[in-house]
């Protein structure tokens, strides 16, 4: 008997990954399903983490209060007959011609259609004990933070010095729960200014002076090298040199913790491994429709590689409009109206479009879009 549903009996839509581009593409496709005679289609979702869906844009919360809900949206959405969220499940191997995700409970998870919405990791950069450091892009890794820095107060009896590695958004928000929790924070950016992605160097060097008079610390031009530990595996220094030659001065820093918030690597192991086109910076090679090289699966989010990279979950408002941050460039040309459009509903009407994309048979889909280059938005540089 075949895995596979026929038309009469609704397909299997699996999504692996549950962040804020799944939930978006759960809900649009939920919501659209009776209009478009899709009812008896079933979604599941591999989450690889204990909670629904959350908004990991407002984790930041969660140092004033770990208890905080960010649930996003109705959670009654989860409890629909149509949809299994299946937790603390990651998908493990990918088997194309069966087409099949095992996932790492151990059961296999048939699909019609794949989603790709697996999103990003924090980087780890590669010096000695990086292992040591935290990172910043889960509710667990703030949760981690906040207990961390509890046991240093209890422990040093003074505020722990922490060290955040990397001037960008997440940097700032990082260092600025540190400091709400009672550490004293350091940024260190390998820029002359904070949010150099996002601002000119006179905005930015407004940024840093802003920043300092907050009472966080400052140092940039600064290439972490090391995290240095005592005999008993407690973080007490970090290395830092002021370049990247062979001739660079290398000077410590005091730290009692070190968060590691310096760039994210698109999770697109099980797709490169089945064999999947990837970009040649990573994320999973889409078209303008976020249709993957194979005509059964698609990737939407922080994994799919659009204009040549992936996109973080924030990008500079002059892309928003010019490029599709998050998803894929099918809003560029699918989504534009005489209405403006603004980074909320861009982003709402990409996922609803794109919920439509796959409510149509595979092979219809994959015809639809045959005659356009695949993957050129891809692969242009941007």
């Amino acid at each position: 008997m075949s895995q596979h549903t026929t038309a009469t009996s609704g397909r299997n839509i699996l999504v692996v990954g549950a962040g804020p581009a799944a939930w978006r593409f759960v809900r649009a496709y939920h919501e659209g399903a009776q209009d478009a005679g899709r009812a008896s289609d079933t979604i599941t979702v591999l989450n690889d983490e204990p909670y629904i869906p959350y908004d990991r844009v407002a984790i930041e919360q969660l140092f004033k209060d770990t208890n905080k809900d960010l649930t996003l949206g109705d959670p009654a959405l989860w409890d629909e007959s149509t949809i299994n969220l299946v937790s603390n499940t990651r998908g493990e191997s990918l088997n194309r011609e069966s087409r099949i995700v095992k996932g790492s409970d151990g059961v296999d998870y048939p699909y019609d259609v794949l989603v790709f919405a697996t999103g990003s990791s924090a980087v780890r950069i590669p010096i000695p004990n990086a292992d040591s450091a935290h990172v910043f892009r889960t509710a667990d890794d703030v949760k981690n933070m906040v207990s961390e820095v509890e046991r240093l107060q209890t422990k040093l009896g003074r505020a722990p010095r922490g060290i955040v590695v990397g001037g960008g958004l997440l940097g700032l928000e990082a260092a600025e729960g540190l400091k709400d929790l009672g550490a004293e924070p350091t940024i260190l950016d390998v820029a002359p200014w904070l949010l150099s992605v996002e601002v000119d160097q006179g905005g930015g060097y407004a940024v840093n002076a802003q920043i300092k008079a907050t009472g966080i610390d400052i140092e940039t031009g600064a290439f972490i090298s090391a995290i240095n530990k005592d005999a008993s595996g407690e973080v007490i220094s970090v290395s830092v040199a002021d370049s990247t030659s062979d001739e660079a001065v290398i000077h410590q820093i005091d730290a009692d913790l070190v968060v590691f918030a310096a760039g994210i690597r698109p999770n697109d192991e099980l797709a490169r491994t089945a064999g999947l086109e990837t970009g040649e910076r990573g994320g999973i090679l889409v078209n303008n429709a976020c249709h993957t090289s194979d005509e059964h699966i698609w990737a939407i989010g922080e994994v799919a590689c659009v204009l040549g990279r992936t996109w973080g979950l924030v990008a500079p408002p002059t892309q928003w409009q010019m490029r599709s941050p998050r998803i894929c460039s099918k809003a560029t040309k699918m989504l534009r109206s005489k209405s403006s459009i603004s980074p909320r509903n861009l982003s709402s009407r990409v996922y609803r479009s794109l919920a439509s994309v796959t409510a149509a048979a595979p092979r219809k889909a994959a015809s639809k879009f045959s005659s356009q280059t695949p993957h050129a938005a891809c692969t242009r540089r941007s």
